[in-house]
């Protein structure tokens, strides 16, 4: 029953002289919009800091290639967010944010602290870049990896720095994202990260409503499918090293599709949400 006021951060063009966003979405603001739309939710787009390898566009980068669930600092930071926060809660509205399943920033939080909920492959580390990347089957002439390097990658119970190989989104459609890290679900640690970003965001912030990009993509048989596919098409275009290491990733996969079992990614993090927020909502 509710009415979802959309806000495009980069698109607003109502700030007050010498305020920041959340400062300019003051309660004479709040109260406009609600006369004028009926709204009871503000879902904020864009205030997430954004990476920047290969950042594209000239409005700052895909919105969706972040690096973490931190405000920008632009905006007031989170400082100024929880101040918006409880002034919406104030006036009866709720507030509602992004999440973002399937991917992350290059440069993002998980990819330099757990580097391993990429999908990956670890080369022979005696090689150059120029070598590796050389191996790296293509995506309509793009490579579909992205070299890394790791500082913080785990072996024999350590983490080390090492140079790995994370590949791009692809969707369904045939589309590349170059400026993101495709997450790896056959991993558990992946959906404990998501999990846990989600529940921190409603349980410290009082986020409201999570808005889940990508959410039909990450569905379990469509997710492990559609990426059985294209690694197995991509190993078939590869050879020596590359090869081999490709039909290792294939198969560590296929292992932990198989520990995955029958849960689902998005039914386990909304779980997470609604123990650190009852109230609270996800919606794809």
């Amino acid at each position: 029953d509710s009415v979802v006021y959309m806000l495009l951060a980069r698109s607003f063009n109502e700030y007050k002289p010498g305020k920041n966003l959340f400062d300019s979405l003051d309660e004479a603001w709040l109260e406009r919009k609600r006369a004028q739309t009926g709204a009871d939710v503000i879902w904020l787009m864009d205030i997430f800091e954004i990476g920047e390898i290969n950042r594209w566009g000239s409005g700052g980068g895909s919105p969706y290639a972040i690096k973490g669930y931190r405000i920008k600092e632009e905006h007031g930071g989170e400082a100024d967010f929880l101040r918006f926060v409880a002034r919406a809660h104030k006036m009866g509205l709720k507030v509602g944010v992004d999440l973002i399943p399937n991917h992350a920033a290059l440069d993002g939080d998980e990819v330099r602290l757990e580097p391993e909920n990429s999908l990956h492959i670890v080369p022979p580390q005696d090689l150059t870049d120029h070598e590796i990347m050389a191996a790296v089957p293509l995506h309509h002439g793009k490579p579909v990896f992205h070299l890394i390097h790791a500082e913080n990658y785990p072996e024999d119970g350590r983490r080390v720095p090492k140079r790995i190989l994370v590949h791009h989104p692809i969707t369904g459609g045939g589309d590349m994202y170059l400026d993101m890290a495709q997450k790896d679900l056959s991993r558990r640690q992946t959906w404990d990260w998501e999990a846990a970003e989600a529940a921190r965001m409603a349980k410290a912030w009082g986020v409201d409503l999570f808005r889940a990009d990508m959410a039909n993509s990450v569905v379990k048989d469509k997710y492990f499918d559609h990426w059985l596919g294209v690694l197995k098409s991509e190993m078939d275009r590869s050879s020596g090293w590359m090869r081999e290491t490709m039909a290792g990733l294939i198969g560590d996969f296929k292992r932990g599709q198989a520990d995955r079992g029958d849960s689902e990614y998005l039914a386990e993090v909304v779980r997470a949400v609604k123990r650190a927020k009852p109230s609270a909502a996800v919606i794809g």
